[in-house]
């Protein structure tokens, strides 16, 4: 399987999720909301799992992605999309539109469940399915300079497009496995059975 590894230099945080919830630059500790479990059979060691039935979700204070180039990279392991739009993998949303809000979710569109890169404003999609009960890599990228913004899946990259701006706002918590500010746009964006995500990176670019 290709990959869309890249250099740790420009490492903002890590969360590898093997039992532990802070990543390893020992600044963004994870706060754990409903109790999301640990998988043991995860990509690599153990996974968390999130399951909406109970309103799982992580959260963290603000990482330095506004105004800035970033690399975002997951495994992911989706095993049922039972919610009307979105299926939230990480969010930084200060408010609605205007490049204010990113949301990075897998969403249905055209009758496909895809990754989904989005400031709320400018977005990028692709027709690329994420399959169920297998896992997937995903790396989301933007960068300041070109204003470009990309995504990869498995390695290889499916979607790209140019951004007015780059990601506005001002700082506010980074969620995972839920996007509050986006619900009454897109309805729930919790999961309603087992999720599994693990090697959460982000990077300066």
């Amino acid at each position: 399987m290709n990959k869309t590894w890249i250099s740790s230099a420009g490492l903002l945080a890590k969360w590898t999720f093997d039992g532990v919830y802070t990543d390893e630059t020992s600044t963004y500790t994870v706060i754990p909301v409903n109790t999301p479990t640990f998988y043991s059979n995860g990509y690599v060691r153990n996974a968390l799992n999130f399951n909406a039935a109970t309103s799982d979700y992580c959260y963290t204070s603000y990482i330095p992605l506004i105004g800035a180039s970033f690399t975002i990279e997951v495994w992911l392991y989706p095993t049922g999309y039972p919610n009307l739009n979105d299926h939230s993998i990480l969010g930084l949303c200060t408010s609605l539109g205007l490049d204010h809000c990113l949301h990075i979710t897998i969403r249905l569109k055209s009758g496909v469940y895809c990754l989904y890169f989005s400031f709320d404003g400018d977005q990028i999609w692709s027709s690329h399915s994420v399959p169920l009960n297998q896992w997937t890599h995903a790396a989301f990228t933007f960068d300041l300079t070109t204003s470009r913004m990309t995504i990869y899946q498995d390695g290889i990259l499916i979607a790209y497009g140019i951004s007015v701006y780059p990601l506005r706002g001002t700082p506010n918590s980074v969620t995972i496995g839920y996007i509050p500010l986006i619900v009454s746009t897109y309805g729930n964006t919790f999961y309603q059975v087992s999720y599994f995500i693990d090697f959460y990176e982000l990077f300066h670019n």
